[in-house]
């Protein structure tokens, strides 16, 4: 619906008489804060349904902030290698060697009552 130049000429004249020539000026003032103001937020909404549209992920705005904006290039990290052949721990020096491997004593040897066994030369 548009308002063409007859139905402005029949509104101004309409308020010409209801409001009277000495508030008329007033009042256009106003309207025209007004709709300069509806305006403005109306260009803001759009604008910020439109970047929303775009792009989803950058849609909250960016937080302020009092440093300059530093650009950084990206940095190759080699991925990790594998760990090196497997090698024993060394040997703590808390470990005692075993003992060598006894022998056992013939049983006169064991018993200081039984008399030791005669030997054949």
């Amino acid at each position: 619906m548009s308002v063409g130049a007859p139905e402005i000429i029949v509104i101004l004249l309409v308020a010409l008489i209801v409001l009277g020539p000495s508030k008329l000026p007033e009042a256009a003032r106003s309207v025209g804060k007004a709709m300069a103001e509806f305006r403005r937020v109306t260009a803001g909404f759009q604008a910020e349904v439109r970047d929303a549209l775009q792009d989803p992920v950058s849609a909250a705005p960016p937080a302020p902030s009092s440093a300059p904006e530093v650009s950084v290039e990206p940095v190759h990290v080699p991925p990790p290698q594998p760990p090196a052949a497997s090698v024993p721990p060394p040997v703590s020096p808390e470990i005692v060697p075993l003992a060598p491997p006894t022998v056992e004593a013939p049983p006169a040897a064991r018993d200081p009552q039984v008399p030791p066994e005669p030997t054949a030369h």
